[in-house]
């Protein structure tokens, strides 16, 4: 029974991307209007919707440890997974674009070029002789549809240094970076079974990520950057897991240098070495200088309005529901209108930065008894996070999916069949309807994830020690 329900899940998984591989329709150059937008995001959905029954099934298959004839079980679950993703690597992107800035910057990168100081659509107004002159005009389509050329790239450098290996490997190449993309969750695999071992369960768990439609859509099809995130991320939660805080310290570090927000996960980490003050000082010496490092080339590159960072930071805001509801509470505390002003949403991202911090301090300060224990207040805070973020798009998911594996419950799982209706705000746009998507849309996206995140907590507060319940 547990096979025949495992096929059901790849068939689905391997349904959504038949669907991907031959989607010319969304080929670059195919007018907007004939894209099939709307019906790609409800397909998207349903198969996420379907894919939701693997994991009442694993639940009741699966136990809280791996069977002895499920010990080899993850081997098979691997590479049906690699499969689906070798699969993409000639798919063509659906609404999705930022590849190219990867591509740019890649190229900027290994040519010896600070990626930080000139926006692509400022390297017209370089002088006559400047290379980076020839190096766009050898972008060619590349360079031409990198989205908001007039920002300076906002991804840190340990994403440049991948996105620079895709370049060495084949310049200006959407394969490359796809490979790249591949081997990088090839790891993350790696790491996730690691960790379901690590806290007991079985390495079947790991369909959850490794088959999921949205995960395969947004890694591969789409190849974002989060896929470089993951590898660091997991491995500093396996080094932790392991007693080894320092070297956990490191990655996560390396973490940070892909993207920022896991900066906020070090108390966390560094939570074993209180009582160890020489340790300590190591681990804030190591990370420290790593993330000193880090800002180097963007200081230089200057931290103006055309900084990705500066604008991400002040003024970025799309996919999020409960934003726009907390902005227009601070616009009526500060009594300004949210439309009109900044101060209001700047008011909110810096109170939400705060409190996810306090909260990541909050969850540090008891000792933490166990694998299980550490990954559980990882996964609030990165829950937390991923809530109050301005920008909620498909693929931060990634941030919380990995660890929602490695829990009980259904919360980010939901997440799978609700936010590929995000697409659907690129068929609203098309039509000059773009609000139905900011007052309705949004809502159908996050409601059902935050009902089913305060499910979990309910089922996890109420449940007795030592029981069961949806535990794994």
């Amino acid at each position: 029974m547990t096979v025949l329900w495992l096929l059901l899940a790849a068939g689905l998984a391997l349904g959504c991307l038949a669907a991907i591989a031959t989607g010319q329709r969304f080929a670059p150059g195919m007018p907007r209007d004939d894209m099939p937008m709307l019906v790609f995001a409800l397909a998207l959905s349903a198969a996420g919707a379907l894919f939701l029954l693997a994991r009442p099934l694993l639940q009741c298959t699966a136990g809280m440890a791996a069977p002895a004839g499920w010990r080899c079980g993850w081997i098979g679950v691997f590479i049906v997974g690699l499969g689906l993703r070798l699969l993409l690597l000639a798919s063509e992107p659906i609404l999705e674009v930022d590849f190219n800035r990867y591509l740019w910057d890649g190229g900027t990168v290994a040519r010896g070029y600070n990626p930080y100081v000139v926006a692509p659509a400022r390297i017209g107004a370089l002088p006559y002789d400047d290379p980076r002159l020839e190096l766009s005009k050898a972008a060619g389509s590349v360079f031409d549809q990198i989205s908001y050329s007039e920002l300076k790239t906002a991804y840190p450098p340990v994403a440049q240094a991948a996105f620079a290996l895709a370049h060495l490997i084949e310049p200006w190449s959407l394969t490359a970076w796809r490979m790249v993309a591949i081997a990088a969750e090839i790891s993350t695999f790696v790491l996730l079974v690691a960790l379901l071992r690590a806290c007991g369960r079985n390495e079947l768990w790991s369909v959850l990520y490794w088959w999921n439609p949205l995960v395969l859509k947004e890694t591969v099809n789409s190849a974002h950057s989060e896929v470089v995130l993951l590898p660091f991320l997991l491995g500093s939660l396996l080094l932790a897991v392991r007693g080894r805080p320092i070297a956990a310290t490191g990655a996560l570090g390396l973490a940070v240098g892909v993207k920022l927000w896991p900066v906020l996960l070090l108390p966390l980490v560094l939570r074993p070495l209180i009582g160890h003050p020489m340790r300590l000082a190591g681990a804030l010496a190591l990370v420290s200088a790593m993330l000193a490092a880090f800002a180097v080339p963007v200081w230089l590159g200057g931290l103006d309005p055309s900084s990705g960072f500066v604008s991400f930071a002040s003024h970025w805001t799309t996919g999020s529901a409960l934003f726009a509801v907390l902005e227009r509470v601070a616009a009526v505390a500060v009594g300004v209108s949210a439309s009109e002003s900044l101060m209001p949403g700047r008011i909110v991202r810096l109170v939400s930065a705060l409190a996810v911090f306090a909260l990541a301090v909050k969850l540090a300060w008891a000792p933490i008894a166990g694998p299980r224990e550490l990954i559980r207040r990882i996964y609030i805070t990165a829950t937390v996070l991923l809530l109050l973020s301005p920008a909620q798009f498909p693929w931060y998911v990634l941030w919380c999916l990995p660890l929602a594996v490695l829990q009980p419950g259904i919360g980010w799982h939901v997440a799978t069949a609700t936010l590929p209706l995000y697409y659907t705000a690129f068929h609203f746009r098309q039509i000059g309807t773009y609000a139905i998507f900011e007052t309705w849309i949004v809502w159908l996206i996050w409601v059902p994830v935050w009902a089913a995140l305060a499910w979990d907590w309910w089922r996890a507060r109420w449940t007795p020690a030592g029981g069961n319940g949806n535990r794994p």
